[in-house]
């Protein structure tokens, strides 16, 4: 049994509430949005806290850019992410499916992650 305080409750429904990954820098803003005056070192061991009991999906952006969060469901999603604006994007379908072998033809595939990184048409312009 997960113990959820106030806080851990508040940012468990932000990232319920968003379709799109987040980062520690955008929870701490919803949060002030509410009210909640939270310290950026209290979400950054929240969502610790939240990977370890494996409720979210964690994913480094190349390059120490960031972290991003979002909470683990039944169904899976994935995203593309800008390096330069940080805008999002969901990849429609699952390009891993099942179109992954291993040498084990009895591998059994539980979980993945797959995020693309790059640039959008607005960035693209630009560099």
């Amino acid at each position: 049994m997960v113990r959820m305080t106030r806080i851990r409750r508040l940012i468990y429904e932000i990232l319920k509430d968003t379709t799109m990954p987040l980062s520690c820098l955008e929870v701490r803003n919803k949060l002030l949005e509410m009210g909640a005056d939270v310290f950026p070192s209290t979400v950054y061991r929240t969502m610790e806290f939240f990977e370890e009991n494996n409720m979210v999906l964690k994913a480094d952006l190349p390059g120490s850019l960031g972290t991003y969060y979002i909470l683990k469901e039944d169904s899976h999603k994935h995203f593309a992410i800008c390096l330069n604006c940080k805008k999002k994007f969901e990849i429609k379908g699952c390009p891993v499916s099942d179109t992954i072998e291993t040498e084990d033809e009895n591998f059994k595939i539980t979980s993945h992650k797959f995020m693309v990184f790059g640039y959008c048409s607005d960035c693209s312009k630009n560099n």
